[in-house]
């Protein structure tokens, strides 16, 4: 009786480790993560942890479309005390895995190449107008009535150069202003040239201040810091009283001008700057700058709010192998220079793509110009001399003031511009509109900051704005996502694929049955492979835990042959064992059999089936096995594992192999001919149709004889009268059967081809008997002439009964006994030619033998 069992042969791995390799630096300057991302994940999964990943990592890096896999790289950048004179190179090895939290090692490492430029904090200007900067030393005490505060006319419209809480603190403060003024008592005048449009001071001719002698005046400008707002015409007349108090408050912004008399703080006058690393060394006011200076004129430019510039520049390089094992690096940006900042975030080409995005918030203290109300006066005219340094003046906008009615027309100078220096024109681009008013302001040098280029302190132009720029130096986070196209690459996965190519089970002898296993390591990394038998049936409850002792490791791509004894299965009918295995497959076994089970087919034994016809096996025990559409191809086709199948190539290595296999015949063929005549002679008449005349007989023993034809004008033996001796010479003879198996099928081939374009051309019969008729008489004639020629090159030294002696009847045919009569009339003509010159050389001899007697 034959028993059968059913088995499931399980493949499992015993090593699955990984190495958790989380980039840090020393000076935790860089951190970076790496994804690899399928580009169609799998829709039947949705609800896996895996699915959803790849979903939100598209979500991330949505830039490639067209891509199997990509790769995501996320680089997080802290100015840690950064070199930025070195470029950085950063490995990309291995990439994260979210199901288990691992890291996964990558088949084609990246490097990543980072260069970073000092990070610059940018301040926008706006334009105000063109000004003529005055000292407060320079001010007469009679004209202090005449000054207003800068900021009061000029403030901004919208909230740009201040944020919303001190901008609408300056609207409301103005509104209260000029509505709590008693219009009955005031008289508006707007008739001077150069005033302002807009109204924010209120004035009269009647009530200006009288004259006060200047010892009092000092005594009053000195007692009070808001002498100024304190004499203003609008707290005079203002008759509500809650006006003046918050006039009186906000009046502590304004700071007197005691025109050196009185000691300013200068911690009170510097507290809108950060001088950490602005300021000059040489301390230099303003007053010097002032008089070192020909002319007072400047532009105003209001600064807005700051913002981080920062520069980075990219390259990425892929590891890859040759196929002499030799490693490259592939650019993945193709040569571009990738380069990331504030200004230009995004950057995509062929096979990547970069985003930059910054991660802190930096506090407006932390910037160097902290105060939000400050402007710059640059010069219009400047010459810059070798060795120094351009000039600025950094002022809030509350200490400037100007006098009303001070404006002066500017002429028409193609000098007016903040810079002389061509160079700086073309790069700043801050030009001064010509016929513009310029005002008179007034500035006090302890209230002002002298900032130099010397400091890195430069004003650049983006697109239509401009922007005064100088070095952030304080830490700043920055974030870099890369993604680049990875179809190419793989992960690197340690025991986890494996494939069960084969498996035969023996019970045919008398020991215990056996099985024997192909198993291979379809992954990237060596790997030990066992094979374990569990979780059977109650009827297999003694081999359910039957292991393989000894693990086998199996390097990549490899095959190895495990072997699996069996105890005896004499009660054990059917039974069947399930896990999840990395491999699973079918195994029959037969008491008394043999059964295969090979690549896609089914179990076949030798008793159902001797010739062992494959069946194939269904698509999900495919997929157990670890067999894969890719193996279908490699199993059929064993060529196309190597390269590529091509067309081209297979003809001409088709075509060589015919062609080689015909002259090896063609050699056998002349060799043997060497040592047979029979098989040296056949055939070579379907080549050398019309025959060659001979010097001489090629035999050694008949070379001393003149060479004899027969009808047909080929040479024959001159005893046996028969073709037995050769009719080329033996090299000749060894290369016409070298590549007669070649010429043979081109003459076959030919001839068949004439045949039927003759039988496709129709012909009569006088036609067909003019041309059979004029073959033969063709054919008659080259013989005739053959022989003739032959005969006439042989017969050079014979005599005339030679000739005599050939008895025409040999021949049967007219026309020959005729050639052979011209011929030996020729010879007669020829000997009797040869008489006559012999006869007349004589003669000539005898006459000159006479003549000498």
């Amino acid at each position: 009786m034959i028993q059968e069992m059913v088995l499931f042969l399980l493949l499992n791995s015993v090593q699955n480790f990984y190495v958790d390799c989380k980039d840090e630096c020393t000076n935790a300057d860089v951190e970076i993560k790496a994804v690899l991302i399928n580009c169609k994940p799998n829709i039947e999964n949705v609800h896996s942890e895996r699915t959803k990943f790849q979903y939100d990592e598209l979500f991330k890096y949505n830039v490639l479309q067209e891509c199997e896999k990509k790769i995501g790289v996320s680089v997080k950048l802290h100015d840690c005390e950064p070199n930025y004179s070195v470029d950085e190179y950063v490995p990309v090895v291995q990439i994260s895995d979210s199901s288990s939290g691992t890291y996964l090692r990558l088949l084609n490492p990246y490097v990543l190449r980072v260069q970073r430029e000092v990070p610059l904090q940018a301040y926008k200007l706006r334009k105000l107008e063109n000004v003529t900067v005055v000292m407060s030393q320079n001010v007469n005490i009679r004209e202090v009535h005449r000054l207003r505060r800068y900021s009061e006319v000029f403030s901004p419209v919208i909230a740009e150069d201040l944020n919303i809480l001190e901008y609408l603190k300056r609207k409301i403060d103005n509104n209260i202003r000029n509505n709590a003024i008693n219009d009955n008592n005031i008289k508006t005048v707007h008739k001077r040239s150069g005033e302002s449009n807009i109204v924010v001071e209120f004035e009269t001719y009647d009530n200006q201040t009288k004259y006060v002698p200047s010892a009092k005046l000092k005594e009053q400008i000195i007692r009070k810091d808001d002498v100024f707002d304190k004499i203003s015409p609008r707290n005079k007349y203002s008759s509500n009283e809650a006006t003046k108090k918050i006039r009186e408050k906000t009046s502590s912004y304004n700071i007197p001008f005691n025109l050196g008399q009185s000691k300013i703080n200068k911690s009170s006058g510097e507290r809108f700057f950060n001088h950490e690393y602005l300021l000059d060394d040489d301390h230099f006011h303003l007053k010097d700058y002032l008089n070192n200076i020909n002319v007072h004129d400047f532009t105003l430019y209001a600064i807005g709010n700051p913002e981080i510039w920062k520069k980075v520049n990219l390259q990425l390089f892929e590891k890859r192998n040759t196929p002499e094992g030799k490693p490259v690096w592939n650019d993945i940006t193709k040569g571009h220079h990738v380069s990331l900042s504030s200004v230009t975030p995004e950057w995509i080409g062929q096979d990547a793509a970069a985003k930059f995005k910054p991660i802190d918030f930096i506090n407006r203290t932390e910037f160097t110009f902290s105060m939000e109300n400050l402007c710059i006066l640059i010069p219009m005219r400047m010459e810059i001399m070798k060795g120094t340094h351009r000039t600025y003046i950094i002022v809030s906008m509350d200490d400037i003031f100007y006098w009303e009615n001070s404006a002066r027309f500017m002429k028409r100078d193609n000098n007016s511009f903040p810079f002389r220096n061509a160079s700086t024109l073309s790069s700043t681009k801050l030009q001064v509109q010509p016929m513009k008013p310029i005002r008179k302001v007034l500035i006090r040098p302890k209230k002002a900051l002298i900032a130099i280029d010397k400091n890195q302190l430069n004003i650049v132009t983006q697109g239509p704005n401009e922007y005064l720029t100088l070095p952030f130096r304080k830490s700043y986070e920055t974030e870099i996502d890369i993604e680049a196209k990875a179809d190419e690459n793989q992960v690197v996965l340690v025991g986890q694929f494996g494939r069960i190519t084969a498996a035969i089970s023996d019970a045919s002898g008398i020991v215990r049955p056996t099985l024997f296993f192909q198993i291979t390591n379809t992954g990237l990394t060596s790997s030990k492979f066992r094979v374990v038998l569990r979780e059977c049936d109650t009827q297999l409850f003694d081999i359910k835990n039957l292991t393989q002792p000894d693990s086998i490791l199996i390097p990549p791509r490899l095959t190895r042959l495990m072997k699996l004894e069996l105890p005896d299965l004499q009660d054990v009918d059917r039974s069947t064992c399930s896990d999840i295995p990395i491999a699973a497959r079918r195994v029959v076994i037969k008491r008394g059999d043999r059964c295969f089970c090979i690549w896609f087919c089914e179990c076949v034994c030798l008793a159902d089936d001797a010739k062992l016809n494959c069946k194939k096996m269904r698509e999900p025990r495919q997929a157990a096995a670890g067999l894969s559409r890719k193996d279908i191809a490699l199993s059929r086709r064993p060529r196309s594992f190597c390269y590529n199948d091509n067309e081209a190539v297979n003809f001409i290595v088709t075509f060589l192999g015919v062609l080689i296999t015909l002259l090896l015949l063609g050699l056998a063929k002349g060799f043997l001919g060497l040592f047979f005549p029979c098989i040296r002679s056949w055939g070579l008449d379907r080549i050398l149709k019309s025959p060659r005349r001979l010097k001489h007989y090629y035999e050694t023993s008949l070379r001393s004889r003149y060479v004899q034809y027969d009808a047909d004008g080929w040479p024959i033996h001159p005893d046996t009268k028969k073709r037995t001796v050769y009719a080329e010479s033996r090299s000749m003879e060894f290369t016409l059967n070298l590549i007669f198996f070649i010429t043979i099928p081109c003459i076959v081939v030919c001839d068949i081809l004439r045949q039927i374009i003759q039988k496709c051309i129709p012909q009569t019969e006088d036609d067909a008997e003019h041309t059979n008729q004029n073959d033969n008489n063709n054919n008659k004639n080259i013989n005739h002439y053959t022989q003739a020629r032959n005969f006439l090159d042989d017969c050079k030294n014979c005599n005339e009964c030679t000739l005599n002696d050939m008895h025409p009847e040999e021949s049967g045919d007219s026309e020959q006994d005729d050639t052979v009569f011209i011929l030996m009339q020729l010879q007669k003509s020829k000997s009797s030619l040869h008489k006559y010159q012999a006869t007349s050389k004589t003669i000539g001899f005898n006459h000159s033998v006479n003549e000498g007697i």
